[in-house]
């Protein structure tokens, strides 16, 4: 089996859930626990494809949501080939702020594969501020797939990162 490495980076607002979303895919794991970001962190993920004779590992770098690290991302953006963009469906400011989050990308990473995702689905009944289908249109609108995700229970996490991985194949 060929063996693969792609760099990957979850951007987004602090505390939207990038690092519980990363911990998730990686571990299978939840914490109730925030610890803010500082800079970036990264882990890494491998995943088969046996019907390609591949196995890709992902290497996921989780970038700090906080304005106070702008002027470092740059350089945890470098040679990304994927990103998972997220919000938090609980605060609808997170939302607002994604184009800014997708025109930094760009800048620094041209025209890669992107997955968005509005992460918290979990609180949805209770919390909800950002609908579905705002996030749908959003998603339609700037070309990326789209998924509602929860940290927490795990809903479609496996299935973005997936997704991603299958777009940078095929790029």
């Amino acid at each position: 089996m060929r063996t693969l490495g792609f760099k990957c980076v979850t951007i987004g607002e602090p505390a939207v859930g990038k690092t519980s979303l990363v911990r998730r895919f990686t571990t299978g794991k939840f914490s109730e626990s925030y610890l803010k970001t500082i800079g970036a962190d990264f882990t890494i993920k491998y995943l088969d494809y046996p019907d390609k004779n591949i196995r890709v590992l992902l290497q996921i770098w989780d970038i700090a949501g906080d304005i106070k690290f702008k002027w470092i991302r740059p350089d945890y953006y470098s040679e990304a080939q994927g990103a998972i963009l997220v919000y938090d469906i609980t605060r609808k400011e997170t939302f607002n702020e994604l184009d800014d989050w997708l025109e930094n990308l760009r800048t620094y990473c041209g025209d890669v594969p992107v997955v968005l995702l509005g992460n918290k689905s979990d609180l949805a009944d209770k919390e909800r501020k950002v609908t579905k289908d705002m996030g749908k249109e959003y998603g339609e609108k700037k070309k990326l797939p789209f998924f509602e995700t929860s940290a927490s229970s795990g809903e479609n996490v496996e299935e973005a990162f997936r997704l991603l991985t299958d777009k940078i194949l095929e790029k």
